[in-house]
């Protein structure tokens, strides 16, 4: 639809309008509407121009004297700033700047938009853009009044659409009473005028002295004075001296009074405490007392509710709320009573009667509201509007006396806390007991003073020091402070969270750490530490998500904040590593990195963690683990303690090792089992062992002989892919000496000794740089890398990436290239021997090598020409190109390959 419901329903009656607007709430509204600027620069790419040389410079003087001005008063659109202003204006020329301006706000108000705009540009009706430019001579500019006339004669919805057809109608009006036979100059500033008043005043864009006078440059200052009087004097148009502007109409006369009766009379069957929660009228309440001494920031959300929404009451499970019961009279007592069992700790109950004043408070001011949005005639009428304004004001006022006498006035109102009554005569009072309760509450909350980071939502720069604090606590945690100097926002966290707390402290042997916090610290951290300590104790060897336990940290009696549970659980994780498993997306995470944290803090959602404890039985199982992989048993040995190590090892193998087929069966069921992995647990006692070919471990049995094999296989499979990429370079090695035919053994310090004294020198017949095979000659003799090295540079060269990427399409695509290389390197060190064995010095060397699919490749010959021969040899080559011509090329290149099989 081009327009809105109600602009479709303006001049149906009141009755009508409604219906519309009924059906308009079943819709969402998306305006598909450009910005103006957008617009214009769209236009801007549909000019071309083909003036001289000459032409140019004054156009762009012209463009610039007027966008500077405009940018002076305010008149440009959007982000627009005089350079661009001119050169647009330049671009659009010959639209005038003003009309230029003018057209996408007018196509808007017509409501076809960019249609309108381009049916304006391309058609050649009266008054159009084509059919004026066809009049038009280097100088001239197409004006407001011509796009006036061109809308009223040729654009019907100019005067249908109901939203601005009065306005039309009062320019139409005005012109008709100026008369036709007024000056030219008087008709044209009217139409100008009128049109700005029509898209209506944006910021420095409208109808003032200053716009006017550069929209007609052809009146001088005191011409356009006396039209402007004139327009006056024959009442045409009028100037408002509170916007500095010049208006057609004057407005229609405006009954407030009697629109508020009826806007207010519509309402008298609104729902009070709906009403009051879609405003938000009340701010949250703060408990002052308990949010100083914890740090931490409470506060009470008021809310309404009244018989009618009883039905619809759900309190928050973990937000502190004051619901105030607005009771049409005292008889309402028992619903409030029935609502009392109802409500948790978290809210505080108030009981309210007697609110007639207060209802009827509101509805003046949503009458008063709703009387700008269905009386537009508001927002042109500065009269009607400045008293409308006023009213509003003293409305809101009186409303919101009203509203603050529930708090200001606490004793006027029934209080309950967990169905009993409080006793709130002031105030003061109330402040009293919304921190009692809070203490109530949140008794085992930690003591925080830190205001930057203990908050539901941190800023940036919390966030920054943050992410800081989370990578000192990572890489300088042996070091007082964490190694933070002087002062930033980290340090204050750092205090705040860890070391005050004691999370953070030196250890006997001077060492510092990250421990348990001490019972008997005043900050109160280790009841916290203690409702971790349970919840991964009662799930223990099973993962269970972060957020879960970020909830039960978030909820009563602790009340953490969103933007200190990351560093928390940091600080927890680091004091109890040995024994905690942490997982990304269900994937065992065997080092606790800063972008782990970084990410955690963020998306909490992704990660899980699972606690383990090695005792009894399993630790006597798993003592072979800790003795071949880590060769010692540390004290208090956890499954992480073996499982780290491995992981590390695997996650440091190469690309080719993680993704070759070239290893047995069991070496690769090994690599597979540590990519699948869920938990250490199912890697250790389950994945591991299938993969080896055993039976998976009960966990309150005991085989040794079992275990000591299962360890034999374990590392032999680790033994095969640590040296897996080794074996590939080997082959590698080897393909290479065959290719080249170098003598074997095939050692890399031997192979490039013969390869520099074969091959070097030879890049010179190759037809130099950017082709490939002077790239693999260099390559082979290059003495810039180690053996190693340099056999890993010649696989990048040939498989396109670096050899430990390889998968099996590089390996192939590899020997493919040797192939091609092997080929072309021989004729290339063949036509370098025979180039040292020529007769003299100034013969030249061809090598020939002919190849037959009959016969398949031929032996190389090499001819020599020499300076004598040369012109001869030009004579037979247009022999043969002329016995040649004319014959299929098909044909002739088969002539030729026979020529060379019989030479």
């Amino acid at each position: 639809m081009h327009q809105a419901f109600e602009q479709y329903a303006r001049g149906l009656g009141k009755k009508l309008q409604d219906e519309w607007l009924k059906i308009q709430g079943r819709f969402e509204s998306i305006a598909f509407l450009e910005a103006a600027e957008q617009t214009l620069h769209v236009l801007k790419a549909t000019f071309r121009h083909r003036f001289n040389t000459s032409e140019y410079p004054k156009l762009q003087i012209l463009a610039q004297q007027i966008a500077e001005p405009l940018y002076q008063v305010g008149a440009l659109p959007g982000s627009l700033d005089i350079e661009q202003a001119a050169e647009l204006f330049y671009k659009c020329y010959p639209l005038h700047p003003i009309a230029l301006l003018l057209l996408p706000q007018l196509c808007q108000k017509v409501a076809q938009n960019e249609r309108t705009l381009f049916s304006y540009i391309g058609s050649r009706e009266a008054y159009s853009f084509q059919e004026r430019l066809a009049h038009l001579n280097i100088g001239d500019w197409i004006q407001a009044a011509d796009i006036y006339d061109y809308f009223l004669l040729n654009q019907p919805t100019a005067l249908t659409d109901s939203f601005t057809y009065h306005h039309w109608v009062e320019v139409i009006t005005a012109l008709e009473r100026l008369g036709s036979d007024a000056p030219p100059e008087q008709i044209k500033l009217l139409k100008t005028i009128g049109l700005l008043n029509i898209v209506g005043g944006q910021g420095g864009f409208k109808a003032s002295q200053a716009i006017l006078a550069l929209s007609h440059p052809e009146q001088d200052a005191s011409q356009q004075e006396q039209n402007l009087k004139a327009l006056q004097a024959a009442s045409c148009i009028h100037f408002r001296s509170f916007s500095q502007e010049y208006r057609v109409w004057q407005g229609s006369d405006f009954d407030l009074s009697g629109i508020l009766v009826e806007e207010t009379n519509a309402l008298r069957g609104l729902n009070l405490a709906e009403t009051l929660n879609q405003r938000q009228v009340l701010a949250p309440l703060v408990a002052r007392r308990h949010t100083i001494e914890s740090g931490s920031l409470r506060y009470f959300i008021p809310s309404f509710i009244d018989s009618e929404s009883v039905h619809k009451f759900q309190p928050d499970t973990q937000q502190l709320q004051i619901y105030f019961y607005l009771a049409a009279d005292t008889e309402e007592q028992k619903i409030f009573e029935q609502l009392l069992e109802q409500v948790g700790d978290l809210v505080v109950m108030v009981f309210c009667p007697n609110l007639a004043r207060l209802h009827d408070s509101v509805i003046q001011v949503m009458g008063l509201v709703n009387m700008a949005q269905h009386h537009t005639v508001l927002q042109t009428d500065p009269v009607a509007e400045r008293e409308h304004k006023a009213w509003l004001s003293n409305a809101h006022a009186n409303e919101q006396k009203l509203l603050n006498n529930f708090l200001e006035t606490p004793c006027y109102y029934s209080w309950y806390w967990r169905g009993k009554a409080c006793e709130i005569p002031t105030k003061r009072r109330l402040q009293i007991t919304l921190s009692e309760i809070c203490d109530t509450i949140y008794y085992d909350t930690p003591i925080i003073r830190n205001e930057l980071i203990n908050r539901t939502q941190i800023s940036g720069s919390a966030s920054t020091g943050r992410n800081k604090l989370f990578n000192a606590m990572l890489e300088h945690a042996a070091e007082t402070n964490l190694g933070i100097t002087k002062f930033p926002a980290e340090k204050s966290m750092y205090l705040a969270l860890l070391k005050e707390p004691g999370l953070h402290r030196q250890a006997a042997d001077g060492r510092w750490l990250f421990s348990s916090p001490d019972a008997d610290n005043p900050f109160k951290f280790h009841k916290l530490w203690q409702a971790i300590d349970r919840f991964l104790d009662t799930h223990e060897t099973q993962a269970q998500a972060l957020t879960a336990l970020y909830a039960i940290l978030q909820k009563p009696p602790y009340g953490l904040k969103n933007g200190i549970l990351p560093v928390l659980f940091a600080a927890y994780y680091l004091s109890r590593q040995r024994e905690i498993a942490l997982y990304e997306e269900n994937i065992f995470c065997p080092l606790f990195t800063y972008e782990h944290l970084e990410l955690l803090s963020k998306r909490p959602e992704r990660f899980s963690i699972e606690r383990f404890r090695l005792q009894g039985m399993r630790l006597e199982v798993f003592r072979h683990y800790l003795q071949n992989i880590l060769g010692h048993i540390p004290e208090q040995a956890t499954l992480l303690d073996i499982i780290r190590p491995l992981a590390k090892f695997m996650r440091g193998l190469p690309v080719y090792t993680q993704k070759t087929n070239n290893l047995s069966p069991e070496t690769l069921a090994v690599r597979n089992s540590f990519n699948k992995a869920q938990s250490p647990a199912k890697l250790l006692f389950q994945a591991l062992p299938q993969a080896c070919g055993f039976t998976p471990f009960e966990i309150n049995s005991v085989d040794e002989t079992l275990a000591k094999n299962y360890m034999e296989a374990l590392l032999n499979s680790l033994r095969e892919l640590k040296g897996a990429y080794q074996v590939r370079l080997d082959e590698l090695r080897d393909q290479l000496a065959y290719a080249l035919k170098l003598p074997e053994p095939f050692n890399l310090p031997a192979m490039r000794q013969t390869i520099q004294e074969r091959f070097t020198g030879l890049e010179q017949y190759t037809g130099g740089e950017g082709q490939d095979l002077f790239a693999f000659i260099r390559r082979l003799t290059s003495l810039q890398n180690k053996d190693q090295a340099w056999l890993e540079s010649v696989g990048t060269l040939l498989g396109r990436i670096p050899p430990n990427k390889w998968q099996e399409s590089h390996s192939q695509q590899a020997e493919l290239k040797l192939k091609e290389f092997r080929e072309r390197l021989h004729d290339v060190a063949a036509l370098d021997e025979a180039i040292k064995n020529r007769p003299n010095n100034q013969t030249r060397t061809v090598l020939i090598r002919a190849v037959s699919q009959d016969k398949g490749e031929q032996a190389s010959k090499i001819a020599y020409i020499n300076e004598a021969q040369e012109q001869q040899v030009k004579q037979q080559v247009r022999a043969v190109q002329k016995t040649l011509k004319g014959i299929d090329k098909s044909m002739g290149l088969a002539v030729i390959a026979e020529l060379l099989e019989g030479l």
